[in-house]
C-alpha cells in the first residue's frame, strides 16, 4: 500500500508541473546513448532464503527527454540491463543425473527496461547544469541464468541453467536518483547519473521443492549512466 501512495504522489507531482508550466523551450526534444555499470541484489523474502551477495552488471541504450519548461522536463528511454544477485538457502533441484540439493544461486537476469522520471534541474552555472531525477521503471524479462552450488561437499557448480521461465515477465520499481550535465557544444551534453532502482514486486515464480512455499524476491540496482545528450 505504501508504494502504491508513493507512486501516486510522483505521478501528481509531474501533472502539477505539467499544468503550472507556461513556458515553452526552444529545443523541446533530445535525444542520446548512454552506458551503466551497475551493481544489483535481490532481497529475499522467503523464510530460510538469505542475501548472499551481489552482482556487477551492465546496460546501455536510448535517452530521450521532453522540455516542457526551463528546469522541468520529462527523461525516458529505452535500456536494455543485465542484472541479478546471489541467494543462499536449501532446496533441491533435478539434473540429468538425479535430483541434487542446492546450497546458493546467483541470478543472471536480463531486462528491457523503460523508465519514466520527472527531471528537476538547476540552471546552467559554467558548463553545468546539476539535476534530480525521481519516477517509476517498468522492466519485461529477456531471459534468465542460474548458477547453482550443489550442496554435495564439494560445492560442485552447474553454470548457466536457463531459467527463463522461472522469473517473473515483469517487474516494477520506482526510480530516484542525481546527476550533472557538462555541455560540450551547443546542442551535445555529457550526462552523468547515479540511480537507484528499487524493486516493487516479486520477480520469482516457483515453489522450494522442500519447505513447499513459494520463493518471493525483490530486485534493486544502483547504476552509474553515462551518455551524451543531442
Amino acid at each position: 500500500m505504501k508504494k502504491i501512495v508513493i507512486s501516486l504522489l510522483i505521478l501528481s507531482l509531474a501533472l502539477s508541473v505539467l499544468q503550472a508550466s507556461a513556458q515553452e523551450d526552444s529545443r523541446p526534444f533530445r535525444f542520446g546513448l548512454h552506458a551503466s555499470p551497475s551493481v544489483s541484489w535481490l532481497n529475499p523474502e522467503t523464510s530460510d532464503y538469505d542475501y548472499d551477495g551481489l552482482r556487477i552488471g551492465f546496460g546501455y541504450g536510448l535517452l530521450a527527454e521532453y522540455s516542457f519548461s526551463d528546469n522541468y522536463s520529462i527523461s525516458t528511454g529505452f535500456d536494455v540491463v543485465y542484472q541479478g544477485g546471489r541467494l543462499s538457502y536449501a532446496d533441491t533441484i533435478e539434473f540429468d543425473a538425479g535430483w541434487e540439493r542446492i546450497k546458493n544461486t546467483t541470478y543472471k537476469l536480463q531486462y528491457l527496461h523503460l523508465p519514466i522520471m520527472l527531471k528537476m534541474s538547476t540552471n546552467e552555472i559554467g558548463y553545468i547544469t546539476y539535476f534530480a531525477n525521481v519516477g517509476l521503471g517498468a522492466g519485461i524479462r529477456l531471459s534468465g541464468e542460474a548458477d547453482y552450488i550443489l550442496d554435495d561437499g564439494d560445492n560442485t557448480r552447474k553454470p548457466e541453467v536457463d531459467i527463463t521461465d522461472n522469473i517473473a515477465l515483469f517487474k516494477t520499481s520506482l526510480i530516484f536518483g542525481m546527476g550533472i550535465e557538462y555541455s560540450l557544444a551547443e546542442n551535445i551534453a555529457l550526462v552523468g547519473a547515479l540511480n537507484f532502482n528499487n524493486g516493487f514486486n516479486n520477480i520469482l515464480r516457483e515453489d522450494n521443492a522442500i519447505s513447499e512455499e513459494r520463493e518471493k524476491a525483490i530486485a534493486n540496482y544502483l547504476e552509474l549512466k553515462v551518455g551524451l545528450l543531442f
